[in-house]
């Protein structure tokens, strides 16, 4: 399950620096002669299929059909919310950069809560602390989606109950404070995600 895919001006230093903490075999896939280096490559970040443990993966690619993993499901961020053992999942995260240049991922949680998880980092590295910020009281928070337009994040999501879905909206400016809950339908969300096979 892809959650983004982006085109990166600076990666050759990015992944490079990335590789060069991880396995031998993953650093080989840029052994290229020095001419044909990339300036520039395609990243997606995805969850591994592990019950929602398996945390934010990426990929590259420079042509968007031989993706190559970094760090081999390595999770470069993982859930922090709740128990352990019986908590710590990330669910449909999604990952976009924003106007500031800083990296913003969300992710469901769990069935149960109407709090999703937010966390932020300049090089996709480095993490700041998650915060989860309640935005769906007495009601589940699923299938989260962000976008940025017009000066400002949207985050979106749908809550569950018995057979009924109901789709929800809340602004933001600095991922601190949320406008109140507003519905909106399904088509009105802004799906960034792709599958790659």
């Amino acid at each position: 399950f892809i959650s983004m895919k982006r085109k990166l001006h600076y990666p050759k230093l990015f992944l490079l620096s990335l590789l060069s903490v991880w396995s031998v075999s993953v650093v080989h896939a840029f052994d290229y002669p020095l001419a044909a280096k990339p300036d520039s490559a395609y990243i997606f970040a995805y969850t591994s299929d592990h019950d929602g443990r398996g945390g934010l993966c990426f990929a590259w690619s420079i042509d968007q059909k031989n993706w190559h993993p970094i760090g081999s499901d390595f999770a470069f961020v993982r859930s922090d919310y709740g128990r352990w053992g019986s908590e710590k999942r990330m669910y449909s995260p999604v990952l976009i950069q924003g106007k500031d240049n800083n990296w913003h991922a969300i992710w469901s949680l769990n069935a149960r809560d109407g709090a999703f998880a937010y966390a932020t980092s300049k090089d996709l590295v480095n993490w700041k602390p998650q915060s989860y910020p309640v935005v769906a009281d007495g009601k589940n928070c699923l299938l989260t989606e962000l976008s940025y337009k017009n000066g400002k994040y949207s985050v979106s999501w749908a809550s569950t109950s018995g057979n009924d879905t109901t789709y929800y909206v809340v602004n933001t400016n600095d991922f601190k404070t949320y406008t109140d809950a507003s519905k909106i339908s399904q088509s009105d969300r802004i799906n960034q995600r792709q599958n790659v096979l």
